[in-house]
């Protein structure tokens, strides 16, 4: 901003002829402060810093083929595919391609209601006991909002 203002002899940000996307910029700021000085003037609420945060809760089941459509494996247990990255933050794409002899762990919530046994797929394996939670060994904040 300093060298365009130097450049162009302005005096003040809004003397300046920027590009358009450089122009927004401090209306972009501006509103932005507007919204966390007041959000429920614009119809939102945050968090207060006071609420304690609880760690999303999953199952976990293990893959060892691969999966062609995440899309139609994420509906086929009640869950959009939205949902399903939200919790498996690694998957990328469209499809899970499992190299022979590799497994990996996809996440389900807990909340969805689903049984053990709903959430096996074809070539799973689920190990002999599954606890009814597991803690998260990082805390992934997950909010419908």
């Amino acid at each position: 901003m300093a060298r365009a203002m130097v450049r162009q002899g302005a005096e003040s940000y809004y003397e300046l002829k920027l590009n358009k996307e450089t122009s927004h910029y401090v209306f972009k700021v501006l509103g932005y402060k507007c919204l966390l000085e007041s959000p429920e003037r614009f119809g939102m609420s945050f968090a207060s810093q006071k609420e304690e945060l609880k760690p999303v809760m999953w199952r976990t089941v293990k893959i060892q083929e691969s999966i062609p459509s995440l899309n139609a494996f994420a509906a086929s247990h009640q869950l959009t595919y939205s949902q399903l990255v939200a919790y498996n933050p690694w998957l990328k794409g469209q499809i899970l391609n499992v190299a022979p002899g590799k497994t990996y762990e996809i996440r389900f919530p807990l909340s969805s209601g689903l049984k053990v046994d709903e959430l096996v797929v074809k070539g799973s394996k689920l190990p002999d006991t599954l606890p009814s939670a597991v803690e998260p060994e990082e805390p992934y904040l997950i909010s419908n909002a």
